[in-house]
């Protein structure tokens, strides 16, 4: 037997926390920046920031579909 495997759309609340680290992860290397870091310092904020906003993110989206459903 053959599986076929199909593509689920993607929620909307993934996209959620998923755009809130990535805006983390821009505003982290933009902090570094200002504050004249080298590469490797922005790499870190972005790091930093963008998993926090990630988990805020997923913090606000479970929530969120808690309180809809």
């Amino acid at each position: 037997m053959a599986f076929i495997l199909k593509a689920a759309p993607i929620k909307q609340s993934v996209t959620m926390y998923l755009l809130s680290g990535l805006f983390g992860a821009i505003l982290g290397a933009a902090i570094a920046r200002k504050r004249r870091g080298k590469g490797l310092d922005m790499a870190q904020y972005a790091a930093g920031y963008g998993i926090l906003f990630a988990l805020i993110g997923l913090i606000l989206t479970i929530i969120v579909d808690r309180t809809v459903i």
